[in-house]
């Protein structure tokens, strides 16, 4: 895979909107379909919105850091963080049976983005350099042919 683009985002639901731009100008320069492009925007702001949530609620400011990664037919975003995690975060596990429910605003959009994806994963480590945990959610989006 190859990087594209890191932006280092506020904890703040409007300004999924910077990275989203970057999103649409990437695909419109890449020959990356609208509809790919309005598909992956929409995946990107139901994970940004619950990043968000879960952040704001311990009135955290820790940044959230986007890769933008691209290989052939398949785009992966990277979405890292330092503040605590969420309730939703045990069904984003590699090998969970937990189905995420419809519970929250921000539950929706994560639900939706894992619907559309080809792959939503979270995990998460604790970094003793910075002493916190360190939390990473993968999205691995597929493009049409």
């Amino acid at each position: 895979m190859r990087k594209i683009i890191t932006w280092l985002v506020p904890p703040r639901k409007a300004d999924v909107a910077m990275v989203n731009s970057g999103i649409a100008a990437y695909c419109s320069a890449n020959t990356v379909s609208d509809r790919d492009s309005l598909r992956l925007q929409v995946c990107i702001e139901g994970v940004f919105s619950y990043l968000v949530q879960n952040i704001r609620s311990m009135k955290a400011w820790n940044e959230i850091r986007i890769e933008l990664f691209r290989e052939d037919a398949e785009v992966k975003v990277v979405m890292q963080h330092c503040g605590p995690g969420g309730e939703w975060d045990q069904a984003l596990k590699a090998d969970s049976s937990i189905q995420i429910r419809r519970t929250s605003f921000e539950s929706m959009g994560l639900f939706i983005a894992h619907d559309m994806l080809h792959d939503l994963t979270y995990d998460s480590w604790f970094d003793l350099g910075s002493g916190n945990c360190t939390r990473v959610y993968d999205l691995i989006y597929k493009l049409s042919q």
